[in-house]
């Protein structure tokens, strides 16, 4: 049996380090997006920082969670550009928790 990523104990530190920041920025997309999906309340607060209505915060937040796990799986499977879009994402995200008065470092920023 042979292994994809060949032996794990010759990997370098920065190979592990890079895989560690992967996952860690694909799982944090895909945690957010199925509470998007699932349509948690609390974030409506974020849609009304942009003058969304709560309305349509709720008819928006599948659409923003499949967003988010779309760009999971796409840090992935091929992080080059999705590095740059979480940074982007993040940006707007740390805004509007810092108009919440919350605040608060996501793995991804790691990353950039």
């Amino acid at each position: 049996m042979t292994r994809l990523a060949g032996n794990l104990s010759d990997k370098s530190r920065e190979w592990w380090i890079h895989w560690i920041l992967r996952i860690a920025v694909a799982g944090e997309f895909i945690g957010h997006g199925a509470f998007g999906i699932l349509g948690k309340e609390a974030w409506l607060a974020y849609y009304d920082i942009f003058g969304i209505s709560a309305a349509t915060g709720r008819d928006l937040m599948p659409l923003t969670g499949a967003l988010d796990i779309a760009l999971g799986v796409l840090v992935l499977v091929y992080p080059v550009c999705g590095a740059a879009v979480h940074g982007l994402l993040g940006a707007f995200h740390g805004g509007a928790e810092a108009a919440r008065g919350r605040g608060g470092l996501g793995a991804g920023r790691a990353l950039l």
